[in-house]
């Protein structure tokens, strides 16, 4: 049938391999070689759903990747907090909801 089998797992790295759960999905082509994502415009959008419940902002699904962070000078004394940078989240502190995602 010429389809490409991807692995689905849905249990931490850290849980015992004999609960592991996963599942095999086989699709017509790897998800890599989806076309990026496009909204929906005009009439097709629907404006009751949002993403990002503080500014309205749009949230694409499609796969992005970052650069990697920059490595301090050797002459630099770094501690693990002024190490941690920043890649995501939602909500806001000042309300005290969310979530932010560090490494």
């Amino acid at each position: 049938y010429n389809l490409y089998a991807e692995q689905l797992s849905g249990t931490s790295f850290t849980t015992p391999r004999v609960f592991n759960q996963r599942s095999w999905l086989y699709r017509i082509r790897p998800t890599i070689g989806h076309k990026p994502f496009q909204p929906l415009k005009g009439d097709e959008a629907n404006p009751r759903l949002i993403s990002n419940f503080l500014t309205n902002g749009i949230t694409y699904p499609s796969q992005i990747r970052w650069k990697p962070f920059p490595l301090c000078k050797e002459s630099e004394q770094v501690d693990f907090v002024q190490g941690l940078s920043t890649v995501g989240g939602s909500g806001s502190p000042d309300l005290k909801t969310g979530f932010a995602i560090h490494m």
